[in-house]
């Protein structure tokens, strides 16, 4: 092709513009409005993801046990070390109102620490025989595959970390991880894909696009 004929096919093309703002429009905004949605679904690192925190742990007080002189409480600093970037902590001393609050969607999770957890952790690490691990609860809201994995790796370093800063007190130079995280779902699950959630979305959008071009045509 000529370029002449090419640049006076482009010259067409954008008069028609000048009379047809609608298709203009559509070709501006509409990639723009793609990079926004996909940029956001897929750019960036999970932040600020919303957890309710139930921490019944009794803990152990200071004078109790000879081995750790001034007290233990694992759970408060378990809670400590979870990244407060990626989780944003709401203490809640009311478990049914915690499990609700992710239920009706005003959190991702709920973090709960039962009753003697520090001191069934304890019992475990003196053991010398096999015992079942202590369990932390997490509460999830998994429609979000993304957001309930941040989660369980969020409070799962911060249980290496704890663990790592006890390893002087319990004189030990290494400590096996004898705690669990039992997941229990309020929606989703363990064997929710990405797909299950972007799958919805992909097609909505498909939908505006074929509408909004339609509406273009005609």
């Amino acid at each position: 092709m000529k370029l002449q004929r090419t640049l006076a096919f482009s010259l067409r093309a954008l008069l028609q513009f000048r009379h047809d703002r609608r298709t203009l429009a559509f070709i501006l905004i509409m990639p723009l409005l793609m990079i926004l949605i996909f940029g956001y679904t897929f750019g960036g690192d999970v932040k600020n993801v919303t957890v309710e925190v139930v921490n019944q742990d009794t803990g152990l007080h200071e004078g109790t046990s000879p081995l750790l002189p001034h007290g233990l409480f694992l759970g408060g600093m378990i809670i400590k070390n979870i990244d407060a970037q990626t989780l944003s902590l709401h203490e809640n001393i009311n478990l049914t109102n915690a499990r609700q609050t992710v239920h009706d969607g005003h959190a991702w999770a709920a973090i709960i620490f039962p009753a003697n957890f520090t001191q069934e952790f304890l019992s475990h690490v003196s053991s010398q025989q096999e015992t079942a691990p202590v369990k932390i609860e997490i509460y999830l809201d998994a429609s979000n595959p993304t957001i309930s994995a941040a989660v369980i790796k969020a409070v799962t370093q911060s249980i290496q970390a704890t663990l790592k800063e006890m390893t002087t007190d319990l004189n030990r130079t290494k400590v096996e991880i004898p705690i669990t995280i039992d997941q229990t779902y309020a929606y989703g699950g363990s064997d929710t894909r990405f797909i299950d959630y972007f799958a919805p979305g992909v097609i909505s959008f498909a939908i505006m696009m074929v509408t909004t071009m339609i509406t273009i045509i005609l």
